[in-house]
């Protein structure tokens, strides 16, 4: 076994950085769920409004320069979303059909037994 050769091969996968995208890719339509958005470039464009398609998460913190962490806002219904983070200085970020809402949490209700 060469260990120069492996050696490098650690070296390079220790220094990537992740791949610009959103995890998870999918949540429920209640909203409230933690979402990861990496990227790079985040701490240099000012403060930033995260979209889930036409809506605005919550509790939006910046984690480094290539984390954003966020809650899922509600869904108006199941579907594919853009993820779209939008900072003060007029910088967007587009993630393109990113998070998928599933359908939407149903609250059931006890029937009345005398109804």
């Amino acid at each position: 076994m060469d260990l120069r050769r492996t050696s490098a091969l650690v070296l390079w996968i220790v220094g990537c950085a992740p791949a610009p995208g959103v995890t998870p890719a999918t949540g429920r339509g209640s909203g409230g769920e933690p979402l990861r958005i990496i990227g790079a470039g985040f701490r240099s464009h000012g403060a930033p409004v995260v979209y889930v398609g036409p809506k605005a998460a919550k509790a939006v913190v910046v984690e480094s320069d290539q984390l954003i962490t966020v809650l899922t806002p509600e869904a108006d219904g199941p579907g594919l979303f853009d993820v779209s983070v939008r900072f003060s200085d007029g910088e967007v970020v587009e993630y393109p059909a990113a998070f998928t809402y599933g359908d939407r949490a149903v609250v059931l209700q006890p029937r009345d037994p005398e109804g």
